[in-house]
């Protein structure tokens, strides 16, 4: 009985005895914020970043086949450039602000938080082949991308 009880207590010291095996917090346990990378507002995050930082030919290949149809990347730059000349400061403070996701399509907001309407700039995604792609730019640095005929008719009431 002896020898068994040794057993006992040897399988009990190193199993633990159903102890926990980890210790508790105070708090709720650390959760990591979800992965927003792949998502319009890390995209639209990153594009804005490139932008600020004046990496112009790297922000256009956030553009879809067609809104590239429509906004050549010289003209992409070219506008981008004047607005930092003149509005610096406003490209430089801007950050994404809204996003929504419907289905396929998606609108993310950028600027600087203030009353002022002219201070908002909306970007509109479409996930094409599995990624999302910016298929319209409008207001601020981005002048007026609009949409093809086609992307109107699939409307963006987000």
């Amino acid at each position: 009985m002896v020898r068994l009880w040794g057993a006992v207590v040897v399988l009990c010291l190193l199993t633990g005895c159903g102890a926990p095996s980890t210790v508790p917090t105070d708090g709720p346990a650390d959760v990591l914020p979800p992965d927003l990378s792949d998502r319009p507002f890390g995209l639209a995050h990153k594009f804005l970043e490139l932008s600020q930082k004046g990496n112009f030919k790297q922000a256009y290949t956030f553009y879809s086949e067609s809104a590239r149809g429509r906004v050549s990347e010289i003209t992409f730059e070219t506008e981008l450039r004047a607005y930092g000349t003149s509005r610096g400061r406003e490209l430089s403070q801007a950050r994404v602000l809204t996003e929504v996701i419907r289905g396929e399509k998606a609108r993310v907001t950028l600027g600087r938080q203030s009353e002022d309407p002219e201070s908002v700039w909306t970007l509109l995604f479409a996930k094409k082949g599995g990624k999302w792609v910016v298929v319209s730019a409008a207001g601020g640095p981005f002048g007026g991308h609009e949409l093809s005929q086609e992307e109107r008719e699939q409307g963006w009431d987000l």
